[in-house]
């Protein structure tokens, strides 16, 4: 799959307070790098346990085929920014994030997906699919619901990997 980035950032929510996808000067946010090809969990709120599972799955493979997926799961109060198809959301730097947004909360939210055959032409194809293939640059946004008080978040990605992340601090 393709190199993925990531990078976070989480804030304490008010009805009218909200953090904005990449906003790293917020009195109060936290900013965290993760590094390339993050493939693992991340403890946002550093309670010892996940909160957002980022991984990679081969699911079929032969010496002529393979697919594969890129995906990322939730824990617990944790739920991330969803399109209308239920599938997380790419924010641009600067989007508001808030309780406008669509949230949902589960595992295995598809990423990338790739499906890839080298049998002879014309039945060759290298196909992708899923809201963060060929994307740079965008946000997933996150919240975190904890102790009755709801923290909004985002984690930078590229191409569908976690690069950073930004949060309001707890």
């Amino acid at each position: 799959m393709g190199l993925f980035l990531l990078s976070t950032g989480c804030k304490k929510a008010d009805p009218d307070l909200a953090i904005t996808a990449g906003d790293q000067s917020t009195s109060g946010i936290i900013f965290d790098s993760i590094g390339l090809n993050f493939n693992g969990q991340l403890d946002i709120d550093k309670d010892g346990q996940a909160d957002l599972n980022f991984f990679n799955n081969f699911t079929h493979y032969t010496p002529v085929r393979y697919d594969s997926k890129s995906e990322m799961s939730t824990s617990g109060a944790v739920y991330v920014c969803v399109d209308d198809g239920g599938n997380p959301k790419p924010l641009q730097k600067g989007d508001k994030i808030g309780s406008g947004l669509n949230w949902q909360s589960g595992s295995n939210f598809i990423l990338v997906a790739e499906s890839y055959s080298n049998y002879p032409p014309p039945n060759n194809y290298d196909r992708f699919t899923g809201n963060w293939h060929n994307v740079k640059d965008r946000y997933l946004a996150f919240k975190i619901i904890k102790n009755s008080f709801t923290y909004w978040g985002w984690v930078k990605m590229i191409d569908g990997n976690p690069v950073n992340y930004g949060y309001i601090k707890f």
